[in-house]
């Protein structure tokens, strides 16, 4: 049996959510975020909307939030945000999928903007192989309020995984990727399967152009 990587999505992939909203509104219930950081995180989402703004600056602004708080801290609170919030919404179909790839010589990999708390458990959850996600710099268990290494959004998840396949001996034209978004391209473009989860109208325009797989979860 051939070895091979499916490498997956977490946000609106392998779960119904976008985690990163799930997170700011509960940690600003919880109070580690301010109002401040709240208003400061609408202003920039706009402004990354309208293409004003380079999306490695959503890590930036994450680490600067958590400037001096606890990893442990987070650790807690990602666990319960996982478990009371998100946990119920993992997809069925991407569980499936995981199991397919693990019982079929695959070795699943999250390939996310994610941070590692939540990656890790969802990890956990499925029972996949690796992470390969957005990190934070943790100096003596606390954020120094700076990232560690480049956000994994676009571009940059492709530099990563060639990355990671170089360094495991896997070959990336018998990769799988299961994406939702355009920011997925550059990957999806490489990989010899590229599999289109409940894609955004710009993926799914260029999906149906390219014969890719569209997956209906």
């Amino acid at each position: 049996m051939k070895k091979y990587i499916a490498f997956f999505d977490i946000d609106n992939t392998v779960i119904s959510a976008t985690s990163g909203k799930v997170m700011a509104a509960n940690g600003y219930r919880e109070g580690l975020i301010s109002n401040l950081n709240l208003m400061e995180g609408l202003v920039l989402s706009l402004l990354y909307r309208f293409k004003l703004m380079k999306s490695e600056n959503v890590i930036k602004l994450m680490a600067r939030w958590l400037k001096g708080i606890s990893e442990k801290e987070i650790l807690d609170f990602s666990t319960r945000l996982f478990d009371e919030h998100l946990k119920d919404k993992v997809r069925e179909k991407a569980r499936l999928e995981v199991d397919f790839h693990n019982t079929n010589g695959g070795f699943t990999v999250i390939l996310s903007a994610t941070t590692r708390y939540l990656s890790e458990l969802i990890k956990q959850h499925l029972g996949m192989g690796d992470i390969i996600c957005s990190e934070l710099e943790v100096i003596d268990g606390h954020y120094s309020g700076l990232p560690l290494g480049n956000y994994c959004y676009g571009a940059e998840k492709l530099r990563q995984a060639e990355k990671y396949c170089e360094k495991h001996g896997y070959d990336l034209k018998d990769a799988y990727y299961y994406g939702d978004s355009a920011s997925d391209i550059p990957v999806l473009e490489v990989v010899g399967h590229p599999m289109c989860v409940t894609p955004d109208k710009k993926l799914e325009k260029v999906a149906m152009e390219k014969g890719w797989i569209i997956c209906r979860w």
